[in-house]
């Protein structure tokens, strides 16, 4: 049997069902309003780290965020940006 870390995330979950029903801007309006910026950035940092263990090619780098003026914005961008990439939906 393999090993499997479960990692839970509500942000994360939220975005998962929300990718492909809403329009990206209200999804990041949403996620904004909602989540406090050091939820955002754990989300960003979980989904991170956890796609790197999967070994796919071609993969965007993980960017700080944390001198930009709208940083939180910015990190709900790179989150759902990697979604896509990955293709979780």
């Amino acid at each position: 049997m393999a090993n499997c870390d479960i990692v839970i995330s509500e942000l994360l979950c939220y975005a998962i069902r929300k990718f492909q029903n809403v329009p990206r801007d209200s999804l990041t309006g949403i996620i904004t309003a909602f989540y406090t910026p050091s939820e955002i950035s754990a989300a960003k940092d979980t989904i991170y780290r956890q796609s790197d263990g999967l070994g796919v090619d071609g993969l965007p780098r993980a960017v700080s965020r944390r001198k930009s003026h709208d940083r939180t914005n910015l990190e709900v961008e790179d989150i759902l940006h990697l979604m896509d990439v990955l293709d979780v939906c």
